[in-house]
């Protein structure tokens, strides 16, 4: 059972901009998001298929996504480290999602949430930088 399991998005300060899509079981089957998404399933519709009227949001997944990425990421204009020139222990979004092992396109809503996340920030530096 992962960490972000008990993590509730109404606990959670809403940091990231809102995605109003919903994801299904199916859309989510054989993937790192499928027990999040079944355990959040509402009466509404799919965004990304025609197969289901249970679905849970998107935002969701990001939150959870984004409380992950401040475990060990902070965005870099909180920091002491300069983003440039993009050094070793600076990265973008994408390079973050990687790092912590997510395959974004693995998923319908994968480039949704990238961009929900690169709303609220695009460069991070790891935590042990910052001053």
């Amino acid at each position: 059972m992962s960490v972000f399991k008990n993590i509730s998005l109404a606990d959670e300060e809403r940091e990231f901009g809102t995605i109003d899509k919903w994801i299904c079981s199916e859309c989510a089957e054989n993937t790192h998001w499928e027990q999040i998404v079944a355990d959040n399933l509402e009466e509404r519709n799919c965004d990304y298929c025609p197969e289901s009227n249970k679905s849970a949001s998107v935002n969701v997944l990001t939150g959870k996504i984004l409380a992950e990425i401040k475990l060990k990421y902070m965005p870099c204009q909180e920091t002491n480290v300069s983003p440039y020139p993009c050094g070793i222990n600076v990265f973008d979004t994408h390079e973050v999602l990687s790092k912590l092992g997510y395959d974004m396109m693995e998923i319908p809503c994968g480039r949704d949430i990238i961009e929900s996340i690169q709303g609220y920030n695009d460069i991070w530096a790891i935590k042990s930088l910052s001053v």
